[in-house]
C-alpha cells in the first residue's frame, strides 16, 4: 500500500494456521510527517503472564512513552492505553479468561487472562 495523502485509512490482513482463518483490522491515521501509533519502543517485558488482574510492562528505555491496545483474538480492541516514563501496570482484571495481543507501537505481545 502506498499513501500519498494525510488521512484515515484502513488496513486489514487476514491471517491463516490450523485450518483457522481470522481477518485482523487497524485504522491508521497518516499524515505527511508519518503514521502516528506506531513508536520505536525496543526491549519490552511484559509480565506476570499469564496474569489474573494486572499486567506490568517494562521498557528499556525508561523515558519512553507509547500507545497501546489489547485485542481479543477477533482483533476487537477491548482495552486502549498510554505507558508514560517506560513502565505502567495495566488493569486487565475487567477482561474474560482468555488470550489477547497487546500491540505497543509495532510489536504485538501475546498476553493469557486467567
Amino acid at each position: 500500500m502506498s499513501v500519498t495523502e494525510s488521512g484515515n485509512y484502513k488496513v486489514s490482513v487476514k491471517l491463516s494456521a490450523n485450518n483457522k482463518t481470522r481477518m485482523v483490522s487497524k485504522e491508521l491515521t497518516v499524515s505527511l510527517n508519518g503514521i502516528d501509533f506506531r513508536t520505536a519502543v525496543t526491549g519490552i517485558k511484559v509480565f506476570p503472564n499469564p496474569a489474573f488482574d494486572v499486567v506490568n510492562v517494562l521498557f528499556d528505555d525508561q523515558s519512553a512513552n507509547a500507545g497501546f491496545s489489547i485485542s481479543d483474538l477477533a482483533g476487537k480492541s477491548v482495552l486502549p492505553g498510554q505507558i508514560k516514563n517506560g513502565r505502567d501496570s495495566i488493569d486487565i482484571s475487567m477482561l474474560s479468561a482468555g488470550t489477547y495481543t497487546l500491540a505497543i507501537g509495532s510489536q504485538c505481545i501475546k498476553v493469557v487472562k486467567k
